[in-house]
């Protein structure tokens, strides 16, 4: 039992090291499965916790809505300047409001 709870503190402490080129070029060249599957899997412990995906998916959201802002500016540009504007409002915003909301304007 103590062999075994030893060879499990080994493992966990060399489990979340990277492992370096030698151990993989020495793994590669023998036929052991495990160990392959072993440096597979700890090398990929060792990009997924150095990757940061929460800091670059932050940077993602946050620049396409800056990029989503001007383009929606631009459109109702070009919407207010062909005076589109109001037929759009008149014909398609107006009866979805009136739809969901119901007619306050009599209140």
């Amino acid at each position: 039992m103590k062999k075994l709870l030893n060879y499990l503190k080994i493992f966990t402490k060399k489990l979340f090291k990277r492992p370096n080129s030698r151990e993989i070029l020495f793994i590669l060249n023998k036929n052991i499965f495990l160990k392959k599957l072993e440096i597979i899997f700890r090398e990929a412990i060792f990009i997924i916790k150095n990757s940061r995906f929460s800091e670059k998916s932050a940077q993602l959201s946050y620049i396409s809505i800056l990029s989503l802002v001007p383009l929606i500016a631009v459109i109702f540009t070009f919407i207010h300047t062909f005076n589109g504007f109001n037929n759009f409002l008149n014909e398609v915003i107006s009866p979805i409001i009136t739809k969901h909301f119901g007619n306050m304007s009599s209140q």
